[in-house]
């Protein structure tokens, strides 16, 4: 999945943000791709090359958040009293 300008993203580590930017840098004698990321007061910038197995990812959508709004509102499994059983009650 590739984001463009504007995408609402979720950064693994600082939370929700936007994609303000698409930014090439040369780091270490090596030019990249970083997509410019605003998060609140704090801008990051996040390689192209492997973002969305790493860093970023797109919003959970409502529809999913309802779905897990009800598998928490539901009756709780009853875990084991030895947690090194891998046997179910």
């Amino acid at each position: 999945m590739t984001f463009q300008v504007g995408d609402k993203v979720v950064h693994w580590s600082y939370g929700p943000g936007q994609i303000i930017q698409m930014d090439e840098k040369r780091i270490s004698g090596r030019n990249d791709v970083y997509y410019v990321v605003q998060v609140r007061d704090l801008t990051l910038w996040v390689p192209v090359d492997g973002a969305t197995q790493h860093s970023l990812r797109p919003p959970t959508s409502k529809r999913e958040f309802r779905r897990l709004f009800e598998i928490l509102r539901g009756p709780g499994e009853r875990l084991s009293d030895d947690r090194l059983s891998a046997k179910p009650i």
